[in-house]
């Protein structure tokens, strides 16, 4: 929200310094506002029902802690079942090989593996952070 905050005032700045027609302005300004406030909706929304967000996350963790197994099973469906969570449709078949472009948790999860060797797991799995409010 700070962000579209800043460019709502860079907006104000650049048309007081007339540097942009009103009419740029005002549909610049609307949208930013729109924005904004559908942030602020969200916000709330969480703030109202901390559970909303605990389920898909609860269920992501179960997916993703389910990858390695998934990996060294020869069982197919299992295999192109969790492929299908991380990259839901996105698959392409290019030269023989599997083309993909993981959805940004996924991709997220995917840095981190690459981050830290094998026995450093633990810096994955337990975060310094937790998932508590602050």
């Amino acid at each position: 929200m700070y962000d579209i905050s800043r460019k709502l005032y860079r907006l104000t700045d650049l048309y007081i310094a007339q540097d942009i027609k009103r009419a740029d302005y005002l549909s610049s300004r609307r949208a930013l506002v729109l924005e904004k406030k559908s942030v602020e909706e969200r916000a709330m929304l969480l703030e109202r029902n901390t559970g909303y967000w605990l389920e898909p996350m609860r269920e992501w963790i179960k997916d993703a802690s389910k990858l390695p197994e998934a990996a060294k099973s020869k069982d197919l469906s299992s295999k192109k079942s969790s492929l299908r969570k991380i990259f839901g449709s996105n698959l392409i078949l290019r030269n023989k090989e599997i083309q993909e472009n993981p959805m940004n948790q996924w991709a997220t999860l995917r840095v981190a593996r690459k981050k830290f060797s094998e026995n450093e797991l633990s810096f994955i799995l337990a975060a310094g952070l937790g998932f508590e409010p602050r």
